[in-house]
């Protein structure tokens, strides 16, 4: 024979809910607002780092580079002004005397400011505008040389003629247009920078407004979860240990059902208001057993004395009878 099968139970299926307590649920609100300011304070340093290296680059490098070029521009400016004065044919030995000391000492003038200048090239872009240069000018300060020879010799019309020639002139227009491109590559660069730099700065800020929304967010979620959470249980629990203290049995518990401090407290409450139910419970049957013993003691005095009266009655009738 085959064992008869019991009937199935029906699968019991259980709700897995998740009990945080009032202590970690606190503890991650203010743990999130503490990530939020770290993260807006980590995101403003960086942005403020690159703020700075953009900074740097224009105050350190570009805007000078652009000073530098412009002041190797005007002292080549001034070379070939005075070149031009020199080689004036009317004039004197001793004007030519003294416009050679003044164009020495503007050549001097330029070779500083060039110098001051390479310093500052930063890049291979750069270096290939200002080696345009430099070929160019060197070109244009050989013909200037060789048209000072040829003034010093007396050949003043020759020299001019040399110095104005054609291809001195492109010469001359081509170092000019090198130095401006050096001019312009550098401003280019500066408002590069600048760019970033204020890119960067709408960057911090955009951010600095979300991690503000995103703390006004949490600040406002934990002042929720406290008051509804927190306090008005709390308040709630209050008011029911105080009916409890004033004798009111018959008042409900609230938050049982929670499984964190406030339900451990509802627990702790119902347990108080449980003993005292109990605690009444006892005052009331001690006070019917009093009764009882009371109404017990009331009837057996009431038995006794009726048995007495009953006996006495007995013997008055016997003594009664015996005397008649």
């Amino acid at each position: 024979m085959r064992a008869a099968r019991r009937p199935g139970r029906p699968a019991q299926v259980r709700t897995m809910r998740l009990h945080v307590s009032l202590k970690a649920s606190l503890g991650a609100a203010f743990g999130f607002l503490a990530l939020i300011s770290a993260g807006q304070g980590v995101v403003s340093l960086a942005k403020l780092s690159s703020i700075g290296t953009s900074v740097d680059a224009i105050s350190s490098n570009w805007l000078p580079s652009v000073v530098a070029a412009n002041n190797v521009k005007a002292a080549e400016a001034d070379i070939r002004i005075k070149h031009l004065r020199l080689l004036t044919p009317t004039k004197s030995a001793t004007a030519f005397a003294e416009d050679s000391k003044l164009l020495a000492t503007s050549a001097a003038e330029f070779e500083a400011t060039r110098k001051s200048y390479e310093t500052l090239i930063s890049g291979e872009d750069e270096r290939s505008i200002y080696n345009a240069f430099v070929a160019s000018w060197n070109k244009y300060d050989a013909a200037t040389v060789e048209s000072m020879q040829l003034a010093e010799a007396g050949l003043m019309s020759e020299a001019a003629a040399l110095i104005g020639s054609p291809d001195n002139a492109n010469l001359y227009d081509n170092a000019r247009d090198a130095l401006n491109r050096v001019v312009a590559y550098n401003e280019v660069g500066a408002r590069r920078d600048a760019a970033a730099a204020m890119a960067q700065i709408d960057a911090a800020t955009a951010t600095t407004y979300c991690a503000i929304v995103l703390a006004l967010v949490a600040a406002c979620a934990a002042a929720a979860f406290s008051l509804l959470r927190v306090s008005r249980p709390i308040q709630a629990m209050t008011c029911v240990m105080s009916g409890l203290a004033a004798g009111q049995a018959e008042i409900a518990v609230p938050y049982g059902a929670r499984r964190d401090e406030i339900g451990a407290m509802a627990s702790a409450v119902q347990v108080f208001k449980e003993n005292l139910i109990r605690t009444r419970k006892l005052e009331a049957e001690t006070a019917d057993a009093r009764l009882a013993a009371e109404a017990q003691r009331k009837a057996g005095m009431r038995q006794m004395a009726d048995d007495f009266e009953a006996a006495v009655g007995g013997i008055v009738g016997m003594v009664s009878s015996s005397a008649t």
